[in-house]
């Protein structure tokens, strides 16, 4: 199978494919002994949240006080459609907390969704229809299943040392 011998082959952090054209950015990737999709971070919005958590809610509660952090300093940078849906919640961008941000930002209406890359540290805000299968987007593994799927069948101690060695590039389980 020539997926299972570039898997094989391939180092760490290693771009396998391309998924849908270029224009998309969507590459699959080996990082950390997985292969997952990694949203092009020069082609969506990301954040680094320096390590992802056990807890969903926490993640992109982290990635939201980030992203808000740079919509801030830089208004320009917030997609249209953020901006309209915090004005038609009644917020401002100022008023606005990082768990109302999160649950305008996953309100399907607005096309947008929040997306744990399998670096386990950072967050991709990328377009729904590319990201959830149900909308014609790609199946994936993000880095939330790829944390629930380690400690299941490997344990909590690996992953612990696995995402402590991670942000350094040098990965190892070991």
């Amino acid at each position: 199978n020539i997926m299972k011998k570039l898997f094989k082959n391939a180092k760490d952090g290693e771009v396998i494919a391309q998924l849908g054209n270029a224009k998309e950015g969507i590459k699959v990737v080996k990082q950390n002994g997985i292969i997952g999709i990694v949203f092009d971070p020069e082609q969506y919005i990301t954040v680094n949240v320096t390590r992802l958590v056990d807890n969903r809610n926490v993640n992109f509660n982290n990635a939201a006080k980030k992203l808000k952090e740079a919509w801030l300093e830089d208004p320009m940078t917030m997609p249209a459609a953020i901006s309209t849906a915090i004005r038609e919640s009644g917020k401002t961008l100022e008023t606005v907390t990082p768990s109302q941000l999160v649950k305008i930002i996953q309100t399907r209406n607005n096309g947008l969704v929040l997306h744990e890359n399998i670096d386990m540290a950072t967050i991709a805000l990328v377009p729904r229809a590319l990201h959830d299968s149900m909308e014609g987007g790609y199946h994936h593994m993000g880095g939330f299943r790829l944390a629930e799927y380690l400690k299941a069948h490997m344990g909590s101690a690996y992953f612990e040392r696995l995402v402590a060695t991670a942000s350094t590039g040098l990965a190892t389980a070991g």
